[in-house]
């Protein structure tokens, strides 16, 4: 029993290092999230607040968003 403990751990061991890959990985990108309404009784203010994000900027320092 001790084996399957001690090689289940190995391979634990093993897969973290992949699992933590994707989130040291670095991006020149921002991104930024915006929830409006576009549909229901609210649409009549959510649609001229999706239609002001053409006027934001299209990067900030160099860097796309």
């Amino acid at each position: 029993m001790k084996k399957f403990t001690l090689s289940m751990a190995a391979v634990a061991a093993m897969a973290l290092p992949g699992l933590m890959a994707p989130a040291l990985a670095q991006s020149n990108e921002i991104v930024i999230g915006i929830s409006v309404t576009t549909t229901g009784p609210a649409a009549a203010l959510g649609i001229p607040e999706r239609n002001a994000l053409e006027f934001v900027a299209k990067e900030i320092g160099g860097v796309p968003l």
